[in-house]
C-alpha cells in the first residue's frame, strides 16, 4: 500500500488504526493500561503477555511516576519521561494508544505525552475489547525496538498543581470531578474501596465548586466513546460549558486525563490536569 499516511485525529476505530497499520509510515501501537496494581495475574503486564496487538509496546505507568511524591501516580520529571519514551523506542512518530480495559489509561498516556510536547497522539477507540470483538488479530510477541529521540518539550498549561488549582477556584476557573457520583458526593472512600494508604484516606468529599462528569457517561456499552454530539449532550447536560478553561479532577488523575480527553474531542484545547486531584486536595490538612 502506497501514498500519504492517513491522517488519525484524537480518536481512532480499529478499522482506521488496521488500516494505517498498512501504510507506508504506520503508527506505533502502545499498550497503555493503567491500574492500581501492578502485581500478579490481572496486571496489566500479564494481560499484555496474554496477547495484545501485533507490534504494541508495554507503557508501564510506574516508569512516569514521581518517586519522590507521597501522593499515587503524580507526573515524572521531563527528563524521567523523555529517557522513557526513548526506550520505547520513540522519536516523533505517530501513536495510537489503548487501554485492555476502560480508556482511561490510553487518556493518561496521551495527557502525558501531550503535556511532554508530543501532539501526535490518538486513543483506540473501545481499547483491546472492541479490536478482539471484530475478530482482528493478536499476538504474543515482543516488539523488538531501537532506542528513539524523543525530545520532551513541557507544556505547563497543561498540569495544575494545588496552589495553582486554589488560585483557578479563586479566579472562576471550570473544574470537572470525573469521579463516579457516590465517590464524588462523599458517600465513598475510594481510598478505603481500594485499601490504598494515603493522606486522603478517611476524607472523603469533593472540591467545592466542582462539577461531576462521570467517566462512565461518556461510554457505550461496549467500551467505545459516545458520538460527538452525544458526549456533547452530556456534557452540557452536566452543566458544563465544553468551551471554557477548565481543570479536570478525580482520585488521583487518571480519571481527569479522562475527562481532558472528551473536552479535547468537543474542540476545546485549554484544559489542564490537577495532578494529584482529590488526594491532594483532601491531603492539604
Amino acid at each position: 500500500m502506497s501514498g500519504s499516511p492517513p491522517i488519525l485525529g484524537p480518536l481512532v476505530s480499529p478499522g482506521e488504526l488496521a488500516a494505517a497499520l498498512e501504510g507506508d509510515a504506520p503508527p506505533v501501537v502502545i499498550d497503555a493500561t493503567w491500574a492500581l496494581s501492578y502485581e500478579g495475574p490481572k496486571s496489566p503486564a500479564a494481560g499484555y503477555a496474554t496477547g495484545h496487538l501485533p507490534g504494541a509496546r508495554f507503557f508501564d505507568f510506574r516508569r512516569v511516576t514521581d518517586p519522590d511524591s507521597p501522593l499515587h501516580d503524580t507526573v515524572c520529571s521531563s527528563e524521567v519521561f523523555q529517557a522513557y519514551a526513548r526506550e520505547l523506542g520513540i522519536t516523533d512518530e505517530h501513536l495510537v494508544l489503548y487501554s485492555q480495559g476502560l480508556f482511561s489509561g490510553a487518556a493518561r498516556a496521551l495527557w502525558l505525552f501531550r503535556r511532554f510536547g508530543h501532539e501526535r497522539v490518538s486513543i483506540l477507540d473501545g481499547g483491546l475489547s472492541v479490536w478482539k470483538a471484530q475478530g482482528r488479530p493478536l499476538t504474543t510477541a515482543v516488539p523488538e525496538v531501537e532506542p528513539g529521540t524523543f525530545e520532551a518539550r513541557p507544556n505547563p498549561a497543561m498540569l495544575r498543581d494545588l496552589a495553582q488549582v486554589e488560585r483557578d477556584l479563586e479566579d472562576g476557573v471550570q473544574l470537572v470531578d470525573a469521579r463516579p457520583p457516590a465517590i464524588y458526593a462523599g458517600e465513598n472512600d475510594f481510598f478505603h474501596i481500594h485499601d490504598l494508604d494515603s493522606p486522603a484516606r478517611g476524607k472523603p468529599g469533593r472540591i467545592e465548586g466542582s462539577t461531576n462528569l462521570p467517566s462512565a457517561a461518556v461510554i457505550r456499552d461496549d467500551g467505545r466513546l459516545l458520538p460527538l454530539d452525544e458526549l456533547r449532550h452530556v456534557v452540557e447536560g452536566a452543566g458544563i460549558d465544553s468551551a471554557a478553561p477548565t481543570v479536570t479532577s478525580c482520585s488521583l488523575g487518571v480519571g481527569a486525563s479522562a475527562a481532558a480527553f472528551v473536552l479535547l474531542l468537543l474542540g476545546n484545547r485549554n484544559v489542564a490536569v490537577f495532578d494529584g486531584s482529590w488526594e491532594a486536595w483532601a491531603a492539604r490538612g
